[in-house]
Order: C-alpha cells, then sequence, then structure tokens
C-alpha cells in the first residue's frame, strides 16, 4: 500500500514538475524526505542486520547477568522502563501527528461526481485511474492515511532504538560504577583473592561496554548523518514555504 501511494506521488511530481506552484513541489520534496529517510534506515537496518544481532546478543547477554545481582536488575530494569515508556510516548505521538496532518483531507466535503480541479488528497497523487465514486475516493484517503501513520511510527521507532541501546548502556555503565564502590572495602579488607576476581569481572564489564557502543556507532553513523542532511533541507524548505 506504501509503494503504491508512494508510486502515485512520484509520479505527480515527474507530471507536475513544470507546470505546478513552486510552493507545491516543495511540499512534495518534503514529502519525499520524510519517507525516503524512513526507507533508507529500515534498509540500512537490514543490511547491517550482523550489527544488529551482535546488539542483541549483548544485551540478552547483559540481561543475564543482572539476574545474579539485585543492583545489576535494578539498574537493567530501569533503564528499561524508561525506554519503554519514551518509545510509547514517541509512537503516540507521531501517530497524532500523522492523524493530524491527515485529518484536513479526510474531513474534507469534496464532491467527486461533478469536479473542475483535481482531488485533494492528504499528499500530492496522481492517480493512474479514474476516480469517479465518493466511495473508491474515501478508500483512497483511508489508505493513504494507513501509510502515513505507518511510515511516521516506523521513523519515531528507528529514531527511539538509538536511545533506547544508549540507556542500556548508561545502565551497564552504571553497574560498573558500582562494582568499584565494591572494590574499595575489599581492597581495605585485604581481600585480595576477592579484589582480583572482582576487578577481573569489572575489566570484562568495561570492555563489553566498549564493543556494544562500537557497535551501535557501527550500524547508527550512516543512519545518523542521513536524518541529520533531511531534516536540515526539510525544516529549510518548509521555512521558505512559510515565509514565503
Amino acid at each position: 500500500m506504501v509503494a503504491l501511494i508512494e508510486y502515485c506521488h512520484y509520479y505527480y511530481f515527474l507530471e507536475h514538475m513544470y507546470t505546478a506552484d513552486f510552493l507545491e513541489l516543495v511540499d512534495c520534496i518534503c514529502s519525499f524526505l520524510a519517507y525516503g529517510k524512513t526507507f533508507i534506515k529500515i534498509i540500512l537496518f537490514w543490511l547491517n542486520q550482523q550489527n544488529l544481532i551482535k546488539i542483541m546478543s549483548i544485551m540478552s547477554d547483559d540481561w543475564d547477568d543482572c539476574v545474579k545481582s539485585d543492583v545489576g536488575l535494578r539498574e537493567t530494569e530501569y533503564k528499561a522502563k524508561i525506554s519503554d515508556r519514551l518509545i510509547n510516548s514517541i509512537v503516540m505521538l507521531h501517530a497524532m501527528e500523522a492523524c493530524a496532518y491527515s485529518s484536513g483531507a479526510i474531513l474534507n466535503n469534496v464532491e467527486v461526481t461533478n469536479r473542475t480541479e483535481e482531488l485533494p488528497y492528504i499528499d500530492k497523487l496522481d492517480i493512474p485511474f479514474d476516480v469517479n465514486t465518493q466511495f473508491m475516493y474515501r478508500s483512497i484517503l483511508f489508505a493513504e492515511c494507513f501509510a502515513v501513520i505507518t511510515v511516521c511510527c516506523a521513523a519515531g521507532v528507528t529514531n527511539m532504538f538509538v536511545l533506547s541501546l544508549t540507556l542500556h548502556a548508561a545502565g551497564q555503565m552504571d553497574i560498573l560504577r558500582n562494582w568499584f564502590t565494591q572494590l574499595v572495602p575489599l581492597a581495605n579488607e585485604n581481600k585480595h583473592e576477592s579484589t582480583v576476581i572482582l576487578l577481573k569481572r569489572i575489566v570484562r564489564k568495561h570492555q563489553k561496554i566498549i564493543d556494544f557502543s562500537e557497535t551501535i556507532e557501527s550500524l547508527y553513523s550512516l543512519i545518523a548523518f542521513i536524518q541529520f542532511t533531511s531534516n536540515i533541507i526539510m525544516i529549510c524548505s518548509l521555512g521558505f514555504v512559510i515565509v514565503t
């Protein structure tokens, strides 16, 4: 459905490149970037699925390790709850944004049979068949609304995923800090063997956090660059439309 909507969207741009109003073309470009960057991010996730599997494996091992200590379990669960609340909030906000963006076209009362102008859609579309009934027109609008909500939620989830990974890494660093505080009493009590065991755990944990952070960086470096550049272009384009 999204592919069909995007095909009609691109077809409109190509057909009206030299005849449409300039502001409408700028609006089309912003829509292209909004959809395009989401598709690119999903493709990059697919191409970097080995890094994604490695990240999930490290997180699974961290959860298995934190069960052995109350402090580790408390810190990891706390960060997981924050991530869960943030993701739910971001997805709800993106869905509300998409519904608000689509509501104007859906609530607009348009006469399909006796029209003299192009039918208004949520995004600029050039449908390759004749839309001559109210049912067909409404079906296209709801399909387009579904596509907009889907892409917006996917964009929100991919953006929040890196924050969830960062929060998980921060939780593991808090666990590491707690282990350091336990190291001082052991050293004062001259428990050499226990101190060496804890030092080995700290070194392994630290190396694991570094490996986890580097894997996140390799997964998200290109995604962050695409997000940064596309958002700059969209902000400049929309700012130009508002000022004009």
